[in-house]
């Protein structure tokens, strides 16, 4: 499934359970423009995405693996 992250709107946070970090985004899932986290492995890849949109406005589209399950 490919979403595409229109936004950082707040991050990198950390998950202190489990020790990824993710961003606040603005994603659309299928036309949807929704509030969503983005969940990365390391602090460096979550704050990459941050500076990629001080730099430009286009999305990123990013491979999610099925299932994905959102809360």
């Amino acid at each position: 499934m490919k979403i595409k992250v229109h936004q950082v709107i707040s991050g990198p946070w950390e998950d202190d359970e489990s020790d990824e970090y993710f961003n606040l985004c603005l994603v659309e899932y299928g036309g949807e423009l929704v509030h969503d986290e983005v969940w990365f492995e390391s602090f460096d890849e979550a704050y990459g995405m941050v500076v990629h949109f001080t730099k430009s406005i286009d999305p990123i589209e990013i491979n999610i693996p099925l299932p994905f399950v959102r809360n």
